[in-house]
């Protein structure tokens, strides 16, 4: 466990997605995973608040990445979204600093997993998210 969380601390900020929208793991154990980014101004859309698909981007990836430890014994499993709603519950101003998904695992079967996310504006709850995964084994 320790060294997938290593392995992840180093490597998310430079993949792909992760890294263009800047995210960092915060922490992420047996059920649950915290990624944070920091607000930049190529988070925001053209009212000057952070774009709902920044919120969106976090929960979503925070609910991927839950099931990973639980999943490393099956060996290499992807977890790609089947499902997920989210609900905004709070504008995100330009002047906020850190963005914050909190995520965890609810349930996990055979072939596909359920976990809820909640996204923190500087500490204040600005969307909620409940989300399906697919559990998938890696091809070749």
């Amino acid at each position: 466990m320790k060294e997938l969380l290593e392995l992840l601390r180093r490597e998310l900020p430079r993949v792909g997605f992760y890294g263009a929208i800047g995210m960092d793991l915060v922490s992420l154990d047996e059920s649950s995973c915290v990624l944070r980014t920091a607000v930049a101004d190529r988070h925001l859309n053209l009212s000057r608040l952070v774009h709902g698909g920044v919120l969106f981007a976090l929960a979503d990836s925070a609910l991927g990445l839950a099931f990973l430890p639980h999943l490393a014994a099956r060996g290499g499993v992807a977890t790609p979204t089947m499902s997920i709603s989210i609900e905004f519950l709070e504008k995100v101003d330009h002047d906020a600093k850190e963005l914050r998904a909190t995520a965890r695992m609810l349930r996990i079967g055979r072939s596909a997993g359920f976990a809820e996310a909640e996204v923190h504006a500087d500490g204040k709850l600005a969307a909620k998210a409940i989300g399906t995964v697919a559990i998938v084994p890696f091809k070749g």
